[in-house]
């Protein structure tokens, strides 16, 4: 997923690493694009290097106090409307429901968030 990001960026283009899902082992091996480890490594390091004229970025926040400012960033946002949340389509109830949500979520075809209603 890193490289096709990287692939689709003008030169100058900035990339930042939030996550990375995509290469979780529940992807078949022929699936991943190789990077997992520069992307695990980038994302806890915070590091930044220059992949084909691309800037990538791990992870950008530096710890607690930014990851709440962030959500109180995204909470103001959304509670003025400026931001709405998507919920995927398909509904799972219950605590027994939560391994098939995973999956669900797992298999790449969802849009919006997965909710599990308790």
């Amino acid at each position: 997923m890193l490289q096709t990001a990287i692939n689709n960026c003008k030169e100058g283009g900035k990339v930042v690493i939030v996550g990375y899902i995509s290469q979780y082992p529940h992807n078949a091996e022929s699936e991943r694009d190789g990077t997992l480890l520069e992307v695990s490594e980038m994302m806890w390091t915070r590091e930044t290097r220059e992949i084909n004229g691309v800037t990538v970025t791990g992870a950008i926040y530096q710890g607690m106090e930014d990851i709440a400012k962030g959500r109180n960033k995204v909470v103001e946002a959304f509670e003025s409307g400026q931001l709405r949340s998507l919920v995927d389509a398909r509904e799972f109830r219950g605590l027994e429901s939560i391994p098939d949500a995973v999956e669900h979520m797992l298999s790449g075809t969802t849009i919006g968030k997965v909710v599990v209603e308790v």
